[in-house]
């Protein structure tokens, strides 16, 4: 994604499922240019790269997967963890099937748009799809994943 002027991303836009928002790729802020976030949790998965302003108001975490590089302002709270909450808590898992079962998930294609959500038990830790979707699980790092089984 490229910002080369002001832009406001709001997790209350009618498009958009849990407030958590999905950069797929990299983010450039050109200099002068102000990324708002506000009623949101921004998830880059790439680097952020430019000069801009990044402007993230009480309602709202950013988490970034990749590299910071430029010079940034940051107004208010920057990063979270990868599950949008302002902790620590890095936990992560190599198969689905060792994560406890009853915690609450959000499966998210790759685009980052929200195709399931509940709790994990014995038919998603036993899923097999070919397929490579993201997946975020309470308490644990956000991580791509392809259900073996």
């Amino acid at each position: 994604m490229f910002v080369t002027e002001n832009t406001v991303i709001d997790g209350l836009d009618e498009n958009t499922e849990e407030g958590v928002i999905f950069i797929t790729e990299s983010l450039h802020v050109e200099e002068g240019a102000r990324v708002k976030v506000r009623n949101a949790c921004l998830i880059i998965l790439g680097d952020i790269t430019g000069k801009g302003i990044i402007d993230i108001d009480e309602s709202a975490t950013v988490t970034l997967e990749g590299e910071k590089q430029g010079r940034f302002t940051f107004i208010n709270r920057f990063l979270a963890d990868d599950t949008c909450q302002q902790s620590t808590d890095q936990k992560t898992f190599r198969h689905i099937i060792e994560v406890p079962q009853g915690l609450k998930y959000s499966l998210y294609s790759l685009d980052g748009r929200l195709l399931d959500k509940g709790t994990i038990d014995d038919y998603i830790q036993h899923l097999v799809d070919p397929k490579t979707y993201l997946l975020k699980i309470e308490g644990y790092k956000l991580r791509k994943i392809v259900f073996k089984g």
